[in-house]
């Protein structure tokens, strides 16, 4: 990384965000009028053709380039975040446990050949067998474990497995490595007896978009040749399970970038992809005013000279004979730029038909943007990124503003026609999202979650948006609701039908429950403020809400995690019916919803605990002795007030049964049998499920199957 361009990200991070534009909508507007070009009116301008795609590109290009190509000291932004083109960063409830919609699989032996037992009807999801823990129903996300009710299909330490769980044992039947270059990133989809397997690499021989490339000699070029710092590109498996003792690739997907996310609407996956561009060879000085004029000069011309294989993903198809097919991952006709620009990264969506047995993508559409955080209902796909703006477009008054109007553009895509996907509206809201669950559609209404003000001041206050799609493309608000959790942020973030509830957190924990029927006049009905806070809400039913994240004292101090319980049937006076905390505990389900267990049928509820042993433990209490040779009562207080006590490392998941009168604590599961004392932490389970009666949990060391009631060890499978 080259420290002078390192130190300008740092310093020009808040401009970046700004929201601040360098000129209106309908001032830019008249540079979209032509041959080719669709003018939508609104936020964003259609093209219909690829040659003035590529024009649009260059013209922005050349206003920017410099000596650094597209650097100009600043990198593209990613979510709120200045990241360096050589750097990855990696993407990351429903009313009822929602599962994928595939078939079951008939005919796999058990361990004990019991198979036959369940030869009828396929599995039900939601009575037979739980699924992945997701925002909305009917819309699958990917995840490390996936099951059909007979089958469950795990991707473990680079590793695909597909275990037979329909004997009272269960038994691995099949696996196949994935690239180790995936590292321990992927994650699956189910569809029928396919799986897709999703992760992303890191290639050489890329760059561009600002990423120093091989140069071409000069005079006042001292360097041959730049450092390549490589790209990211995502990868897509298609994985044939019809014979489950013989997983087998059918399909592979490559495109230039890293998978934002996906999602499963019936049979149809829609993958978003977020990419910069790949193919332009910029070079840079050594320095002096000679070189960077001369820099300029060359980088200018690769501009004038790219085409747009240089500034779009590329994709290369590989089917199970080994034919190639190659090209632009997306259709001009379907591209789409905002009329502010929106930075030179390209957020791609593609739809995919597995059952097909290839991931060609049936049908794309993009938008010139980049983008971090993505949300999908049955009919809508919405993609949201942190505004880009030129620093070099601002005056001194707006550079100091930029530490509170920071703005996030959203983007929507029509899912629901099976002839094809394609861009709908385009928007802003004031703040900054905290993730998916920010975002919700309900009945043709999008609602969004934001925090206004920088992550580190306090001179914040967050607001729920809401937002309709206009004919002219643009995203119209609606309503908006503000002024929640002033000096805090958001924690967390539940849409429920025509309500929502919103945590804020500094030192207690605010749980407003908003009324958003009328999406003109959204409005607080209650509030709840309490200790601690919940970074993940999980709708019980209709009335309640269990909330997962930390206690903590009244000062704001963690004090391990806590799990709550609210009755929000009167949403003005919602309540906290009961509560309990694991001191010093630390649950992956407080930011990674996948790893929450809420089975309805019985209330039971798992989490994953981590208590990490010989903790120090602050006390003003004091100790008192008895001097054996004199007899004294001698007072000590240890350490001025800190004493050590032994706390015991545990690694597994806590279990409760959760119903409307309260919540009971259960019992622990623990995978310590699986692991060893010099690997403990292989043992923290990653997700759970409930299956024909029984309680499954993942690990890095296995799986293993629990009482349902007594979570007495019934079997274990070690990888």
């Amino acid at each position: 990384m080259r420290p002078s361009i390192a130190i300008a990200a740092t310093s020009l991070t808040a401009m970046v965000l700004s929201a601040c534009p360098a000129s209106q909508p309908d001032e830019l507007s008249s540079m979209f009028a032509g041959d080719g070009i669709l003018a939508a009116g609104g936020l964003l301008a259609q093209f219909q053709a690829c040659d003035p795609l590529l024009d649009h590109l260059k013209r922005e290009a050349l206003e920017r380039v410099g000596p650094w190509g597209l650097d100009g000291g600043v990198m593209v932004m990613s979510g709120g975040v200045a990241a360096m083109e050589d750097s990855v960063d990696a993407a990351s409830g429903t009313a009822a446990e929602s599962a994928p919609t595939g078939s079951g699989t008939a005919g796999v032996g058990g361990a004990d050949g019991d198979a036959a037992s369940r030869a009828g009807a396929a599995p039900t999801p939601g009575q037979d067998f739980s699924g992945t823990n997701t925002q909305e129903v009917d819309v699958d996300e990917p995840d490390i474990l996936k099951t059909d009710g007979e089958l469950i299909v795990t991707v473990v330490e680079g590793r695909l497995r597909v275990v037979d769980a329909t004997g009272t044992r269960p038994l691995e039947v099949g696996s196949l490595r994935l690239p180790q270059e995936w590292g321990w990133g992927a994650q699956l989809l189910m569809v029928g007896d396919r799986v897709v397997a999703m992760g992303s690499r890191w290639g050489g021989g890329g760059g561009g978009g600002g990423v120093p490339m091989p140069l071409v000699d000069g005079p006042a070029m001292g360097r041959p040749f730049a450092p390549d710092y490589g790209h990211e590109v995502a990868v897509a498996w298609l994985i044939d399970l019809s014979d489950p003792s013989r997983p087998a690739k059918e399909s592979e997907l490559e495109l230039d970038g890293r998978v934002l996310s996906a999602r499963q609407v019936g049979d149809r996956i829609h993958l978003a992809v977020a990419s910069h561009p790949t193919g332009l060879s910029f070079t840079y000085p050594d320095g002096g005013l000679r070189g960077e004029r001369e820099a300029e000069d060359v980088n200018r011309q690769v501009i004038a000279d790219s085409t747009l294989d240089d500034w779009l993903p590329y994709m290369i198809h590989t089917d199970d004979r080994g034919v190639v097919s190659d090209g632009l991952a997306v259709d001009c006709a379907q591209v789409a730029a905002p009329v502010e620009f929106g930075g030179f990264g390209t957020v791609a969506l593609l739809s995919l038909d597995p059952e097909r047995g290839v991931l060609e993508p049936t049908s794309t559409a993009a938008v010139l943007s980049n983008g971090e955080q993505v949300y999908a209902s049955t009919d809508r796909f919405v993609v949201a990124t942190t505004s880009w703006v030129d620093p070099e477009a601002l005056d001194e008054a707006q550079i100091r503003e930029l530490d509170t109007d920071w703005v996030t553009a959203l983007h929507t895509f029509d899912i629901s026609d099976p002839a094809g996907l394609h861009h709908v509206a385009s928007g802003k809201v004031p703040g900054t999202v905290l993730n998916q669950f920010s975002m919700s559609e309900y009945e043709g209404i999008l609602r969004v979650a934001t925090t206004r003000g920088t992550p580190w001041g306090n001179q914040t206050d967050s607001l729920v948006t809401t937002l309709a799609e206009g004919e002219d493309g643009r995203l119209q608000q609606l309503g908006q609701v503000a002024g929640l959790g002033r000096g805090e942020r958001i924690f967390a973030v539940r849409f429920l039908g025509d309500v929502g509830y919103v945590v804020t957190f500094r030192q207690v924990d605010p749980l407003y429950a908003l009324d958003l029927s009328d999406p003109t006049d959204p409005s607080v009905r209650g509030e709840l403020k309490i200790p601690g806070y919940s970074a993940y809400l999980h709708p019980m039913d209709a009335d309640h809400l269990i909330g997962i994240g930390q206690d903590a004292t009244d000062e704001g101090r963690t004090l391990g995690t806590q799990v709550q319980l609210f009755d929000v049937s009167d949403l003005s006076e919602p309540q906290r019916i009961d509560h309990v905390t694991i001191t010093d505990g630390h649950s992956n389900a407080e930011w990674d919803h996948h790893a929450f267990l809420y089975w309805a049928p019985t209330g039971m509820t798992l989490l994953p605990i981590e208590v990490w042993g010989d903790e120090v433990v602050f006390s003003d209490d004091v100790v008192e002795e008895v001097d054996p040779e004199t007899g004294e009562v001698i007072t000590i207080r240890p350490g001025g007030g800190e004493v050590r006590e032994e706390v015991q490392s545990f690694f597994g998941a806590e279990a409760f049964h959760i119903d409307t009168d309260g919540i009971e604590r259960v019992g622990r599961v623990s995978h310590e049998e699986l692991t060893s004392r010099q690997d403990p932490w292989r043992g923290v389970i990653q997700r759970s499920l409930v299956l024909d009666g029984r309680l499954w949990t993942l690990s890095q060391a296995g799986l293993l199957v629990s009482d349902l009631d007594s979570l007495d060890t019934l079997a274990t499978l070690a990888w």
